[in-house]
C-alpha cells in the first residue's frame, strides 16, 4: 500500500514514471505547507563552486527522517486562506475494492474531514493495485485538480 511506502520510494516511482510534481521539490522543498510556513530543507542546501548557494532537488534527501525540515508553523487563518482555493481528488488504490472483495472504509472519513477543514473534494478514483494504472491516474487527476 501506498500509506507504507517510504520517502525515498515514493520519490523512486515518481521518477520512474516520470509524473508530474511541484517545481518547488527541485528547489530544495521537501514538504510544502503554506507560503508563510514553508522553506528550503536546509539538509539539502550546498555551495556551488562560484561560492553561490543553492538546494538540490528533494529525492536526493539522504533520510526521509529529514522531510518536514524545511517546515515552520503559522496560523491557521493563514493556512485556511490558501485550502480554500484547493480542490482534491482521492486516489484509492486497492484491486480487491475493484473486485468488491472488500469494502472501502477511507472515503467517507476523508471526505468529512476534508469538508472540515475547507477543502472540496471534487472527485474520487478507484484503481487496481498497479503501477502503470495508479502512474496513470495521478497524471490525470493532477491536471484537473490541486491536491491529489
Amino acid at each position: 500500500p501506498l500509506l507504507r511506502w517510504t520517502y525515498a520510494e515514493i520519490w523512486r516511482f515518481l521518477r520512474r514514471f516520470r509524473l508530474p510534481y511541484c517545481s518547488l521539490y527541485d528547489n530544495g522543498y521537501t514538504s510544502l505547507g503554506a507560503v508563510h510556513d514553508t522553506t528550503p530543507n536546509q539538509n539539502l542546501k550546498v555551495v556551488h563552486p562560484n561560492g553561490e548557494e543553492g538546494y538540490l532537488p528533494a529525492w536526493m534527501l539522504r533520510s526521509g527522517t529529514l522531510e518536514r525540515s524545511g517546515r515552520t508553523s503559522v496560523g491557521d487563518s493563514q493556512q485556511r486562506e490558501k485550502l480554500e482555493e484547493d480542490t482534491v481528488a482521492i486516489l484509492v488504490v486497492g484491486s480487491e475494492i475493484c473486485k468488491g472483495s472488500i469494502t472501502d472504509e477511507n472515503i467517507c472519513p476523508c471526505a468529512r474531514m476534508l469538508h472540515r477543514i475547507g477543502l472540496k473534494l471534487r472527485k474520487v478514483v478507484v484503481v487496481e493495485d498497479e503501477e502503470e494504472a495508479i502512474a496513470r491516474e495521478i497524471r490525470s487527476l493532477s491536471d484537473s485538480h490541486s491536491v491529489v
